[in-house]
């Protein structure tokens, strides 16, 4: 399984995030910042980028990578810095 980390810009007016955070929240995905998360899965990056697809305005920006192990954080939501030291140490 691979860590994740999904980053996402809504930048339609008045866009509605909830169905988006919802998707996020089905696969436990870990929110550290207001539009970035985390996620472990056996999922690649384009089959996530395909499925968030549908909860996006055209002109949205959308963000996957994985993780390498290679981290360093500084004032994440508590939840998210414990996810990062659970699995990277730091």
């Amino acid at each position: 399984m691979a860590i994740y980390v999904i980053s996402c810009e809504f930048r339609e007016p008045g866009h509605n995030s909830e169905s988006f955070q919802q998707r996020l929240a089905a696969w436990s995905a870990v929110q550290a910042l207001e539009t970035l998360w985390f996620i472990d899965t056996p999922s690649s990056a384009g089959h996530i980028r395909d499925d968030l697809r549908q909860f996006l305005s055209p002109g949205d920006g959308l963000f996957i990578g994985a993780l390498s192990g290679v981290t360093a954080w500084l004032e994440l939501r508590e939840q998210s810095d414990r996810y990062l030291q659970l699995r990277f140490g730091g």
